[in-house]
């Protein structure tokens, strides 16, 4: 058993070739969704949020995401990420 669905995300549109390379069947620059959040483009186009997701940027601003979808299970990998 394994993901049905892989959404990729990144500013850096170079890297949507090697995120599909690696397993992604999605790519979403959030820039390319002008005034739209990236958290409500994903509620909208997975039907109402993720079960899982991972974090390799060490940005937790992204967290702010599990207070809209509440079943989410986060994994942080901590990349580049220090403890305070």
């Amino acid at each position: 058993m394994g993901a049905s669905r892989i959404i990729a995300i990144d500013t850096n549109p170079n890297k949507e070739s090697w995120a599909k390379k690696f397993g992604a069947h999605e790519f979403i620059n959030p820039t390319d969704l002008g005034d739209k959040k990236i958290q409500d483009h994903l509620i909208e186009v997975t039907d109402g949020g993720l079960d899982f997701t991972f974090d390799g940027t060490g940005n937790v601003r992204p967290f702010m995401f599990k207070k809209k979808n509440r079943g989410c299970r986060w994994i942080f990998m901590g990349v580049g990420y220090r403890p305070r």
